[in-house]
């Protein structure tokens, strides 16, 4: 068979300003990824391929560019009908280098492959609606933000914290995690950190050192 490829650009804006390690996000452009078979337009798969400014391996000016002359090149390929081989080929018609392109076209094919019905693989949460555990992420900002976020999340019953650090005072940070441990043990909730790369190798294990004592 053979699919034809499209995309539609959109610019997301953030309700906040979402601080990174490598500054504030206020937009985020996505680009929405369109499989369909020409003989049969009615079912249409779609993927979405959105790297993050700065903080994504394929961030970069031509990102656009980049991604309309891949999806040129897939419409001349003929595609098999196992899930295996769907993502062995795309595995070698776009490189590593470009894993926000290759995660919206595997997308957009498999849910083509299943209907257009938004069922990319067979799993619990999508055929028996069973929820995925996810942990509550508190973006970086300034204190009092950063404590809003957490008293949001542990009142919303998340038992996994994940805290953004790296862009204020570290000591406040720290702070912050030991807030929640005061409340709830290791039982309860797990915390998580994510740097975003804010620190040298160096940093990072001197500063993981003072997590871990909390």
């Amino acid at each position: 068979m053979q699919l034809q490829f499209s995309y539609l650009k959109r610019t997301l804006i953030f309700r906040f300003d979402a601080g990174t390690s490598r500054g504030v996000l206020k937009t985020r452009d996505v680009y929405w990824i369109q499989a369909t078979d020409p003989k049969n337009r009615e079912i249409k798969g779609w993927g979405e391929a959105a790297p993050l400014v700065k903080l994504s391996p394929d961030y970069r000016d031509d990102f656009e560019e980049v991604l309309n002359r891949i999806l040129q090149k897939l419409n001349g390929e003929t595609w098999e009908s196992e899930q295996d081989s769907v993502l062995a080929k795309l595995k070698d018609l776009i490189p590593s280098e470009l894993p926000a392109i290759r995660f919206g076209v595997e997308t957009a094919v498999l849910d083509w492959k299943n209907g257009g019905k938004k069922r990319i693989l067979t799993n619990d949460f999508f055929d028996s609606q069973k929820p995925i555990p996810i942990n509550g992420l508190i973006w970086m900002g300034d204190r009092e933000f950063m404590l809003e976020q957490i008293d949001q999340k542990l009142n919303e019953g998340f038992n996994c914290i994940k805290m953004k650090i790296g862009a204020i005072d570290f000591e406040q940070e720290i702070a912050l995690l030991g807030y929640i441990r005061s409340q709830f043990s290791s039982e309860q909730i797990t915390l998580r950190v994510d740097a975003n790369g804010a620190f040298s190798r160096a940093e990072a294990l001197k500063k993981t050192g003072k997590i871990g004592g909390i």
